[in-house]
């Protein structure tokens, strides 16, 4: 899988990690899936509810809220992003176990403190990294 984001949409995704220091920033990406690519075409902020600097949460009425957003402006909910704070952005044990509802999603994690980002697409058995091409 790759996943296609505009540098201004990451850069944005960045600088949320950033404001939210220490705590982990979340959020949506939102676009389309065109066979093995998926486009962000808008990145959604959203609040961690877990106010926690090792995990997050997004409420339900906010996830419910994005997902019907999307459907009305002809996107879908292709993936999330979330940062890791003290940590390089690679996808860990809580990741893993955590994404195992949200098959078919890609997730970009970004390290605050170095900008870099990793992403990695859930398929059923397990998450893979993807490649991500920054236009």
């Amino acid at each position: 899988m790759t996943i296609k984001i505009t540098r201004k949409d990451l850069d944005n995704i960045i600088q949320h990690a950033r404001e939210c220091f220490p705590i982990e920033a979340c959020g949506f990406l939102l676009g389309k899936r065109m066979g093995e690519i998926g486009v962000v075409e808008r990145v959604y902020r959203s609040k961690n509810i877990l106010n926690s600097s090792f995990e997050y949460q997004i409420d339900l009425q906010t996830q419910l809220e994005i997902f019907e957003m999307a459907e009305s402006m002809g996107l879908e909910v292709i993936g999330f992003y979330h940062s890791h704070p003290y940590w390089e952005p690679f996808w860990s044990n809580l990741d893993e176990e955590r994404s195992k509802l949200w098959v078919g999603y890609s997730y970009l994690v970004i390290s605050p403190k170095t900008s870099k980002y990793r992403s990695y697409f859930r398929r059923k058995e397990a998450a893979v990294e993807e490649r991500v091409i920054t236009v």
